[in-house]
């Protein structure tokens, strides 16, 4: 059997100072046939427009996502505490202005 059919697979998302195009990008991503795990979104931003702000948190209510805030910004440090945070055997970090391809 393939291992990687067997395992748990979750996404981790570094993000800082988006707003638009990381909804997108997470829309995208919960529209997949095939879903992840866990979709975790690592933000290291202060702040985010209204709609952004409400989006983020009405999908970690939802359990869709976990949105994780993260400080002080930096990319490293945001990878690292997405590899500490997921709880899937494999961890897949995709850039927040992503729209991947309906297989991903």
């Amino acid at each position: 059997m393939n291992e990687a059919a067997t395992s748990s697979l979750s996404i981790a998302i570094p993000t800082y100072g988006r707003d638009a195009v990381l909804v997108d990008s997470i829309r995208h991503l919960l529209a997949q046939e095939q879903q992840a795990d866990e979709i975790l979104v690592i933000d290291q931003s202060t702040s985010h427009a209204t709609d952004t702000e409400r989006a983020l948190d009405e999908w970690h209510r939802q359990k869709l996502i976990r949105w994780i805030r993260h400080q002080p910004p930096g990319t490293v440090g945001a990878m690292n505490r997405g590899l500490q945070e997921a709880m899937g055997d494999l961890v897949l970090f995709l850039d927040d202005d992503i729209i991947p391809a309906k297989d991903l």
